[in-house]
Parts: structure tokens; sequence; C-alpha cells
């Protein structure tokens, strides 16, 4: 049995058959008796969900009211699709909850001016949204996965757009996962999302799923890190544009740091840090096999303050 965090990007379940898809290869490491923790990005699309956002806080910011109603309504809609092409049960549910936070949205496009504490409470519905609905197809068949809101554990700092995790605090609030864990639950969390310790939402910044993927390894001690990503790991070049790249099995995690450096983006170079303080191994590739990715192992430096 291993204790698993496992990160799950937006271009990864962005349609409900990827959904679907990742919420089977979730059961199959389950079942294998590990404790599993998925953190999932908002879903992306030409444009994202982030993106959508952010922009729609940027027409209200430029008195595009018009536009940004639009906007989120085209949003709205989207993600009605989504659900209604989801196996659940629980359909009319997600639309009714889907449906609630976009009033609840549209209600900042009569604002003056989106100052950046509200703009981050705005940004991180996506990676919400995304949650919910892998959950509830996890639940499909049997009650095995639980949603913990990520505000309720990840405590931050007050840098709105680029928060930084506070551990100790986050630490204390730990129990919210450790206890379904040890019930034998998957546990389902969003990325990318935190609140300070007076209660105002934060983002950790774009891509900062993957700092909230890092830091939760680190503070629950968890064996095995993925990153799981549609391509098979990292290459020597990008396998998009170079079809003679080569994936690398096995990588140092200075080495994937500087990989990251060169331009590569392979993850958010703010994961690094918490990754130099943690133990186990981390796979970098496909969750339907990330041992066909890259390997990269964890010496952890020194105990997490």
């Amino acid at each position: 049995m291993a204790r698993i965090t496992t990160k799950i990007g937006g271009s990864y379940i962005n349609t409900p058959k990827k959904i679907v898809d990742r919420a089977g290869e979730i059961q199959r490491i389950a079942s294998d008796s590990n404790e599993v923790i998925v953190v999932l990005s908002a879903m992306k699309g030409d444009p994202g969900d982030t993106d959508e956002l952010l922009h729609y806080t940027a027409d209200v910011n430029n008195g595009r009211r018009h536009d940004a109603r639009n906007r989120l309504l085209k949003l709205r809609n989207r993600h009605i699709e989504v659900i209604r092409d989801l196996p659940v049960v629980s359909q009319k549910s997600l639309e009714i909850q889907a449906n609630a936070l976009f009033r609840k949205l549209l209600v900042y496009s009569y604002y003056q001016h989106i100052f950046p504490d509200v703009q981050d409470f705005i940004a991180v519905h996506g990676e919400k949204l995304s949650s919910a609905y892998l959950t509830a197809v996890l639940n499909a068949k049997t009650d095995q996965a639980v949603l913990v809101p990520a505000e309720d554990v990840i405590v931050t700092d007050k840098a709105f757009g680029q928060a930084k995790v506070l551990r100790e605090q986050t630490r204390r609030r730990l129990g919210l996962i450790e206890q379904p864990l040890q019930d034998g639950k998957i546990v389902i969390t969003a990325g990318f999302t935190g609140r300070t310790r007076d209660g105002r939402t934060t983002v950790l910044g774009r891509n900062g799923s993957d700092i909230t993927a890092a830091e939760l390894h680190l503070l629950l001690g968890g064996e095995m890190m993925i990153y799981a990503k549609e391509v098979g790991g990292v290459y020597t070049d990008d396998p998009h544009k170079n079809g003679e790249a080569k994936r690398i099995s096995h990588l140092s995690l200075t080495e994937l740091g500087l990989q990251n450096q060169h331009g590569d983006g392979i993850l958010h170079p703010r994961v690094f840090e918490p990754l130099n303080l943690s133990r186990g191994v981390m796979q970098i590739g496909p969750l339907h096999n990330p041992h066909e990715g890259t390997t990269v192992h964890l010496s952890g430096r020194k105990e997490a303050l």
C-alpha cells in the first residue's frame, strides 16, 4: 500500500470521455489498497475555463459588461453540455450546482471594479467544477470518492494572484484529508486554490495546481507523486514539433529543474522547493501507466517546516 498524490491537468479532463477515462484509471490505482489524493486543474480548451474567468473579470474592469455576461453565458452552456454527457445519475444535481455557481458569478458583472481578492475568488471556479464532475463519476457506482474543498485545507498568505502556501497552518488542517483516506476513500480536491487566515480565497498562480499537488505530497508524507499528462513523460524536445524527440526514462530532480528552466514548461517552477523536501518517487506520464513516462526519485533534503 502506498500514499499516492496525483495531479491531473486540464487538457486531460476537458471532455466527458476523458473524465470517465481518468476516473477508471484512478479506480485502478486505488484498487491495490493505495491511498489516493487527486488534485484537479480546470478544464482546458480553446479557451480554457481559467482563461475565460480571468477574461470575464477583465471585461468587467474595462466596462465591457455586455461582453462579460455573454462570455459567462457561453462558459455556463459549455459546462451544461459536459454535465449532460456524463454517465452519472446525479446529472440534475450537477446542473443545479453549475447554474447556481454561474448565477453567483454573474453578480460581479454589475461591479464597478473587481479587486484582486475577488478576482481570485472568481478564478478558482473552473477547478471547483472539474473536481465535482470527477467525484460524481467516481461515485456513479459506489460511494468511493470524497470531495474536499481545497480552500478548507490550503492556507496561504495574502499575495492575491500568486499566493504562497503557509505550511504550518495547512498542516493543522490535514485531518480533512487524512480521515477519508483512513476510511478507504479517494480524496478529490481542486488545485490552484487556497484561503487566507482571514477567510479570503486565493490562487497560487497560473498552473498552480502543480504547486497544490507538490505541497500536499510533502505535507501528507506521500510515497508516490504522479503528474498525469497526455504526453508520455519528459522528452528531449517537444514531441508535437519534433518527431525524433525521445522520451527520457529517468531524471534527477536537478536535471528536471534544468529542463524546466530552458522553457519546456514541464511543471510550475515553484514546485521544486517542496519537491526538494519530499521523499518517494515522482512519475510524469500518462495516468493509465505512469511507469511508461519519466521517473524522478525524490530524496528529501530536510524536514518541512
